[in-house]
């Protein structure tokens, strides 16, 4: 009895035994599994909040290049605007000087028309004067045919007087000798010079192809490749002179050499030129500093 008593003790035992062991492996497992739960939930959280910060740091991104695009766009417009504008002041230039082009050569035809005028106006208030000389010889033909006309009745009155010896002498007794008409002898005249002749050769006033002029201080109103055009003024009136700028021109500024190109509207400038077939060419630009 006391065996069985301690056999059957000793199952029981085990039996507990397992059974302890059995629930300690399923809390054991329980605690795992909620830990890796945990876990899992920290990773998630973790890796959603990764994917907001890289969803807003992609936010950002797009934001400025955004502005960035704004930007570029408002800088393609400032410069087609700007493109627009200097068109539009090319233009206004090329008009500007093509209108002072004209304006110079209709100012150099009406000067060229008014020296004809001139010429013609001193052409018509010459007086008309006999040639020298042509008085004398009309009066010395008078002369010459009062002489012959005088010889001529002497001669006839002579050929009456031979037959009677006393034709001659009748001739002087009745004076008619001293009652002809009397020539003096005429000094020629010395031809003397009219002042209101026209001369052979054209007077009409031209420029001096060869004598240099100055613009002392003008100022630049346009240029072009080939030619500038100044403006100075004085006390009574204003000057305009359009002049060809060539090879032979000199340009300076504050001593150095200098081009075309270096030469603005606007410019303060001393030119030297010559007048070539009426069109003044300019032998040397000076563009001086501060406009004096």
């Amino acid at each position: 009895m006391r065996l069985m008593s301690s056999g059957l003790l000793s199952v029981l035992a085990v039996t507990a035994l397992c059974g302890g062991c059995r629930r300690t492996a399923t809390d054991d497992g329980q605690l795992s599994a909620s830990k890796q739960v945990e876990q899992a939930q920290k990773e998630s959280k973790d890796a959603y909040d990764r994917a907001k910060k890289a969803q807003d740091d992609a936010i950002d991104e797009q934001q400025e290049a955004a502005k960035a695009l704004d930007n570029v766009n408002e800088k393609r417009q400032q410069l087609a605007e700007a493109e627009a504008k200097a068109a539009r002041e090319s233009q206004e230039s090329q008009a500007a000087q093509a209108k002072a082009q004209q304006e110079g050569e209709t100012a150099q035809q009406q000067a060229h028309a008014a020296q004809e005028r001139a010429a013609q106006l001193q052409q018509q208030q010459a007086p008309t004067e006999p040639a020298p000389g042509a008085g004398s010889y009309s009066s010395g033909a008078q002369a010459r045919t009062s002489d012959t006309h005088q010889m001529q009745t002497r001669s006839a009155q002579s050929r009456e007087g031979t037959g009677t010896g006393t034709g001659m002498w009748s001739w002087i007794r009745s004076g008619a000798w001293n009652s002809a008409p009397r020539t003096t002898p005429t000094t020629p005249e010395t031809p003397t010079t009219d002042k209101w002749a026209t001369p052979d050769t054209d007077q009409t006033a031209k420029p001096d192809e060869n004598t240099t002029q100055t613009v002392d201080n003008g100022v630049i109103k346009s240029t072009s490749t080939s030619e500038i055009i100044v403006t100075s003024s004085d006390d009574k009136s204003m000057h305009m002179v359009n002049a060809q700028v060539n090879a032979q021109t000199k340009i300076t500024k504050d001593g150095n050499d200098a081009t075309l190109a270096d030469i603005k509207a606007g410019d303060h400038v001393k030119v030297n030129y010559h007048t070539d077939h009426l069109k003044p060419v300019a032998d040397s630009i000076e563009i001086l500093s501060g406009g004096q």
